[in-house]
Formats: C-alpha cells, sequence, structure tokens
C-alpha cells in the first residue's frame, strides 16, 4: 500500500513539473509548466477592464462584487505566464431569430424540437483554465463525469419546465469524444463557431450560459454559474428584469 501511495505521489509531482502544451490568447502554442498556469499563483499578472495591472486581492474583489458587471477569463501569455483579465459583462440581451437559431441547433445535433421549445446553451470555451483538469480534449470519462453531476439538476429542471431543451456545446477546436448519433446525447461541438460568434460574444472563464425563448429574446450569462441558478432566470419576477413586459 505505501509503495503504491509513494508512485501516486511521484506521478503527480511529475505531471506538475512536465511542460504542458497551452496557447496563448492568439491560439500559438506554448510548453508551460503545469503548476506555473495553477499553482504559482504570486507569479501570475492580474489585469483589471482596463488593462491596467492591479493586485490579487484589488482583482478579486472587482470580481466577486456582481455590481461591477465583470466577468473573468484567463490565459497564457507568452511573456508573463498566466494573465487574469477582467472584462464586462456579465449578462447581455438579444433579439434573436428563433428560426434561424433553431435550424442551425438542428444541423449541430441532427434532432428534431418542438415548436416551443426553451434551449438552455451551456457554453465551454477553448483554451479554458476553469480548472487543472481543463483541456482542449474532453475523453468519454470526462463526458460522463460531467453528464453525472449535472443529470440529477437537468431532471428536475425539466420535470418543472417541460418545454425547456438543455444543450451542453464547445467550441470548435476542442476534440469531444461524444455519441452524436445516440438519442440520448446532448454534448455537442460547435462547429463552424455560429454559436460562439452570435451569441457565446465573450470568452469567459468557466464558460457561459444562454436561454433561448420562442419569441426570440435571449439572455447571456458569462462566466461560472450552477444550471439550477441559471434556471431561475426563467421565473417571470425575474426574465421581466431584463426584457420587461412594456418593451
Amino acid at each position: 500500500m505505501k509503495y503504491y501511495k509513494l508512485l501516486l505521489l511521484v506521478l503527480i509531482i511529475t505531471s506538475c513539473a512536465t511542460p504542458h502544451t497551452y496557447l496563448d490568447e492568439t491560439g500559438k502554442e506554448i510548453s508551460v509548466k503545469k503548476s506555473a498556469v495553477f499553482e504559482n499563483r504570486g507569479n501570475w499578472v492580474f489585469l483589471d477592464q482596463n488593462r491596467n495591472q492591479i493586485p490579487e486581492e484589488e482583482f478579486q474583489e472587482k470580481w466577486r462584487n456582481k455590481e461591477n458587471n465583470l466577468v473573468r477569463h484567463d490565459y497564457i501569455a507568452t511573456d508573463t505566464g498566466r494573465v487574469a483579465t477582467l472584462k464586462e459583462p456579465i449578462y447581455s440581451r438579444y433579439t434573436v431569430s428563433y428560426y434561424q437559431i433553431v435550424t442551425k441547433l438542428k444541423e449541430l445535433t441532427g434532432k428534431s424540437f418542438p415548436d416551443n421549445s426553451i434551449f438552455i446553451i451551456a457554453y465551454t470555451y477553448r483554451n479554458d483554465l476553469c480548472s487543472p483538469e481543463s483541456s482542449n480534449f474532453k475523453s468519454k470519462g470526462k463526458i460522463a463525469s460531467r453528464k453525472k453531476s449535472l443529470e440529477p439538476f437537468i431532471e428536475k429542471i425539466q420535470n418543472n419546465n417541460k418545454e425547456v431543451v438543455i444543450l451542453i456545446f464547445y467550441e470548435d477546436g476542442i476534440s469531444l469524444a461524444n455519441s452524436p448519433n445516440s438519442p440520448e446525447e446532448y454534448f455537442y461541438i460547435d462547429k463552424g463557431k455560429f454559436l460562439r460568434n452570435n451569441l457565446f460574444l465573450t470568452s469567459t472563464f468557466c464558460g457561459s450560459y444562454a436561454i433561448i425563448r420562442p419569441n426570440g429574446q435571449t439572455l447571456v450569462r458569462n462566466g461560472e454559474a450552477p444550471i439550477r441558478h441559471i434556471e431561475q432566470h426563467l421565473k417571470p419576477e425575474n426574465w421581466d428584469q431584463f426584457f420587461p413586459p412594456s418593451e
């Protein structure tokens, strides 16, 4: 038993010390030690929404105060290593062509949807540094693990809202070991980046969500959030704050 524990410790240390390939903000490959990306916070660079360097404490305060309407995006820079930036906004609202969106979703998923469907889409961006496990390759094991954590909440949401369709999309450029021909599948690649270019415009730490209603009203929520929190936006008293009935 001691041997296996020692072996595991050696593997963890080796993994952190071995250079890994990441992509910088321009898409260029950079070889960086994993520990430098996720552990050595003292070497990270923190930028405010005006791209001015600030202390981490100030960065955290600005980011976590939701009244500031700021989200976070991290990337690797060739000269400085990991950079954490603040961006606007947390929420964006649009009025879209529901027909065009549904037509594209049918193309991307190979599925048909009822005419009154309300879509909740979770979107993961390429090169996301959300956690040490983040990568541009999503194996069957990683997909199964995420589904296991999501499905109890998805079942409750769809029991409460029969018209809701939940889809999980990954930006084109991420390798996804999904099962696209399975009727049970709901994990897909945004091939051609239609969703990225039309809805998910702000690359964000830990992804974004969109809610799309049949009348075209669309709310995008950037940044990490539990899917059960996203469901709360469907309540009329919450939705009307973003789309007042008088408009």
